[in-house]
């Protein structure tokens, strides 16, 4: 009784760890190519207006650095 009670166990642990990384690894960067084509339109002007942001900054001297567009790391930081 006691095997199959963490027998069961082990399959309920491996099921939901399944599911993690299903979910993780699979429907998460489905869901944000989708979103990435719905909203095409709204990111654009989100980064139009981050770059019209970063302009006014420097022309006031405010030192502003960006992160690496490549490795997926989109900050901006104000010093």
């Amino acid at each position: 009784m006691m095997v199959n009670t963490l027998a069961y166990v082990s399959l309920i642990i491996l099921f939901f760890m399944a599911l993690w990384y299903i979910t993780k690894f699979v429907l998460l960067p489905i869901f944000m190519f989708i979103i990435r084509i719905l909203f095409r339109k709204e990111f654009a002007q989100l980064e139009k207006d981050r770059q019209d942001s970063v302009e006014k900054l420097r022309s006031m001297g405010i030192k502003v650095t960006s992160g690496d567009k490549t490795s997926g790391s989109n900050y901006t930081s104000i010093r």
